[in-house]
């Protein structure tokens, strides 16, 4: 899916609405500054469900992290890996405990959010209810389940609402 830079435009605008919206209902917010548009240039841990931690793509600073950012095609590095390592692990094709089958083939762990990622959150997206537009924000954060690492092997798991860190 090709994307015209006017349609990124767009991308951002709408993705800093849902953020601002989000961060207005407090339901997913995590510490540090409203960072609306920015990219997940890492990742964190955060309680799932059950009390444990699960690996999600974050933003951090020297003095801040937070969960307001966003991966989308072109961007890349450690927050698009972990992204890449959850679809793989909760919805590709050999799924941990929790998980479920949504695409055939594995995603190359590369750190790279090209095609292939875009069609496998896309698809995920479809799975989990929200609007299926290739882009990781706050809506698709809610719904998909993370890995976490807790306890024997992976597991696949949802978020603790409101969120909190680890």
């Amino acid at each position: 899916m090709r994307i015209s830079s006017t349609k990124n435009a767009a991308r951002k605008i709408l993705m800093i609405s849902v953020v601002s919206a989000v961060g207005v209902a407090g339901s997913i917010v995590a510490a540090g500054p409203a960072q609306a548009g920015v990219v997940c240039g890492t990742y964190g841990r955060v309680k799932n469900v059950n009390n444990n931690s699960s690996v999600v793509p974050i933003w951090r600073s020297a003095t801040h992290r937070s969960l307001d950012c966003d991966l989308y095609k072109g961007t890349s590095g450690d927050g698009v890996r972990q992204l890449q390592l959850t679809l793989n692990e909760c919805y590709g094709p050999k799924p941990s405990s929790g998980g479920i089958t949504k695409f055939r083939t594995a995603l190359v762990v590369d750190g790279q959010f090209g095609s292939a990622t875009e069609a496998a959150l896309e698809t995920v997206q479809s799975y989990i209810g929200v609007t299926a537009d290739g882009s990781y924000g706050p809506a698709t954060r809610a719904k998909m389940k993370a890995r976490s690492n807790s306890g024997p092997g992976n597991w696949c798991m949802s978020l603790k609402v409101p969120v909190s860190w680890a």
